[in-house]
């Protein structure tokens, strides 16, 4: 506990023979565990610890034999040998080609089919026989989100109707955990002969780009599912969010709060401490559907007003201490919509209104919006009758060492790291 600095140091003649087989161990781990681009990553550690090692000792270390390369251990197209940098070893990571590993993986798959194909051909009845088994174990196979929608077919609960939908904010890449819940969301629908929409929840013009559209339509068309005429847009239900809006208003379950934004922050409260009215929570609903008509007009700058939700301000959920379910955004103009709004619905508000709108069945996210699920009934409580959407959470794909946050991902590409 009481040392300075983390890892290790070396000094002296020491640091030779400790970074060479520190470089052989790695390399032989890397191969033990079957990685598809171990070679040049192992071969530029190595020549990066031998010359190190030269320099430390002034007579040059000898290199320990690279490992036997076998079919999984190419070296890809353009890599070259020689010293490299930490740094440019994690951009040949970041710059592999999905595709490529697609590819390497399907022809490991066509061989092994190969391999299958020649063995049944001597065993045909046994084959047949272990076909049938793993066909009738796939079909049994279940989780608890395919339980609820039989069950919700089964009773009815939907009109016979599965429609679900994978709604990614237009703000950056996807990365792997973005494909589970691809495969989840088109996957269900494919399997009980449903629909799922693919739409962008486009509410903030200050972090979007077409750009971000375009690479999420075509990395769920390389997995493998076209939504054809299928796509669809927060901002095509702008004016429905903004009527829904309007209706809290006159219920009385919403109004206009001009304090600032510290101000709202302060009074929030903490988890042990319930939150604090906002003096402008009173306000008649004549005054807030005027001032939120302001709103929308370019009336006021930006932070000067937003609308909040008007639930519990004691609640034990701070999500329910009066929400904000607009506020205002005069610059940059929106991708889609381009100057026409001046004030956009806050993501807790579009989602589950967008869900609505839609018809979806079966609202299906990750697990951190747990706690949101109780914004999500209230608002489609409020404005819907009838059948209506309901969310469901599962665990997000996490891979060790691997990045799973478009914001951190977008700062690797801007930064051209990768």
């Amino acid at each position: 506990r009481s040392r300075p600095r983390r890892g290790l140091v070396f000094s002296g003649r020491c640091s030779a023979p400790l970074l060479v087989a520190l470089a052989s161990f790695i390399g032989l781990a890397l191969c033990l565990a079957g990685s598809a681009q171990v070679t040049p990553m192992y071969r530029r550690l190595l020549s990066q610890t031998t010359r190190a090692a030269t320099t430390a000792t002034g007579a040059k270390a000898r290199a320990p034999p690279l490992p036997r390369r076998s079919l999984w251990m190419r070296r890809p197209a353009g890599a070259t040998r020689g010293g490299a940098s930490i740094g440019e070893v994690m951009g040949d990571l970041g710059r592999m080609d999905l595709s490529q590993c697609a590819g390497t993986a399907r022809r490991g798959m066509a061989a092994k089919a190969v391999e299958a194909q020649e063995a049944s051909s001597s065993s045909s009845s046994n084959a047949a026989a272990a076909a049938e088994e793993g066909a009738a174990g796939e079909e049994g196979a279940s989780n608890f989100i395919k339980t609820i929608i039989e069950e919700d077919l089964k009773t009815g609960k939907t009109n016979g109707r599965v429609l679900t939908r994978f709604p990614p904010e237009p703000n950056g890449y996807l990365h792997v955990g973005h494909a589970k819940s691809i495969c989840l969301q088109f996957g269900l629908a494919e399997q009980y002969k449903g629909i799922c929409n693919l739409r962008f929840d486009d509410t903030n013009p200050l972090t979007e780009d077409i750009e971000y559209v375009e690479s999420i339509i075509r990395d769920v068309k390389w997995l493998g599912f076209d939504p054809k005429e299928r796509i669809y847009y927060t901002s095509d239900y702008f004016q429905q969010l903004y009527d829904h809006a309007v209706t809290l208003i006159k219920n009385g379950d919403a109004y206009v709060d001009t304090s600032s934004e510290e101000e709202i922050r302060e009074k929030r409260g903490t988890v042990k401490t319930p939150g604090i009215p906002s003096e402008y929570r009173d306000r008649s609903v004549e005054e807030n559907l005027a001032l939120f008509e302001k709103m929308k007009e370019g009336g006021f700058k930006d932070g000067e007003a937003v609308l909040r939700a008007k639930i519990d301000m004691s609640s034990p959920n701070m999500l329910l201490r009066d929400p904000l379910i607009y506020r205002i955004k005069t610059t940059p103009p929106h991708h889609r919509t381009k100057d026409e709004w001046k004030i956009y619905p806050m993501y807790d508000f579009a989602h589950p209104l967008s869900d609505a709108i839609e018809g979806v069945t079966h609202s299906i996210c990750t697990l951190e919006f747990d706690v949101h699920r109780p914004l999500y009934d209230w608002l489609v409580d409020k404005l819907y009758t009838g059948p209506r959407p309901y969310q469901y959470e599962m665990g997000r794909l996490n891979l060790d060492y691997t990045l799973t946050s478009k914001r951190k991902l977008l700062t690797l590409v801007n930064n051209g790291l990768v």
